[in-house]
């Protein structure tokens, strides 16, 4: 249970907070399948809502140079643990 509440509390940081920056990759928007909105990065504001909901599913969306980036993050539904899928 307290790895779930940790998880839990992750996501919601990822989500209130998002980074704008990983490494050389700038993020220009955020997808939150969760509670369905598109926002935009740096000041994470909902521009966009997505038409479906995935679950607790976040995108975030941005690029290194000429190289489009997508970082996926989900909790796990069967383990406390986050995972993350690099695009």
């Amino acid at each position: 249970p307290s790895g779930a509440e940790a998880i839990r509390r992750l996501v919601q940081r990822l989500r209130e907070q998002p980074p704008a920056r990983w490494g050389d990759v700038a993020f220009t928007q955020v997808r939150d399948y969760g509670l369905q909105q598109i926002r935009t990065l740096p000041g994470n504001a909902a521009t966009q809502r997505l038409p479906v909901s995935a679950g607790d599913l976040l995108f975030l969306d941005g690029a290194a140079g000429d190289c489009r980036v997508q970082v996926g993050m989900r909790p796990s539904g069967t383990e406390p643990k986050i995972k993350f899928y690099l695009f």
